[in-house]
């Protein structure tokens, strides 16, 4: 099994699940794919550019080629600038189909992924489990009793 085989079934998986988790209707569930397809569309688009001789060949002489590796950058940042349109459309039309309670629940589960994958924006620390819990400076709000003080 390839690997676009392998994210193929992740993006059935994540279909399934979330047809189940919003209890998606049929209209609904065809834009969720349609998104979805967006989404392995851009994926693709940009891995095709760092696949291959050209990301090898980088490093092949003496000196990095940084010409060559902007390039190879510049073409990934085109091929997201071409799929980005349509990724948008797929994601506002799946959005603005579901209703005020499938909203908010959408937006819990993205926020479980982000915190899952270590990136909720704020100043806790990443997926280690450093720092989790604990404020800027260290501390974790509890006044020495094991209780935590406001």
């Amino acid at each position: 099994m390839g690997p676009d085989a392998h994210h193929a079934g992740r993006g059935e998986r994540l279909q399934a699940r979330a047809r189940a988790f919003l209890d998606l209707s049929d209209s609904q569930s065809e834009l969720l794919a349609r998104l979805v397809d967006q989404l392995a569309t851009a994926r693709r688009a940009v891995k095709a550019l760092a696949r291959g001789p050209e990301v090898a060949r980088l490093f092949e002489s003496e000196n990095f080629r940084r010409e060559e590796a902007q390039d190879l950058f510049d073409g990934q940042i085109e091929a997201l600038r071409a799929t980005g349109p349509a990724l948008v459309a797929a994601f506002g039309d799946f959005f603005d189909a579901l209703d005020f309670d499938q909203q908010q629940m959408l937006r819990f589960m993205l926020r479980r992924l982000r915190r899952r994958a270590g990136r909720d924006g704020d100043a806790r620390g990443g997926r280690d489990g450093r720092d989790r819990g604990h404020g800027r400076d260290g501390r974790d709000g509890r006044d020495g009793s094991g209780e935590r003080s406001l």
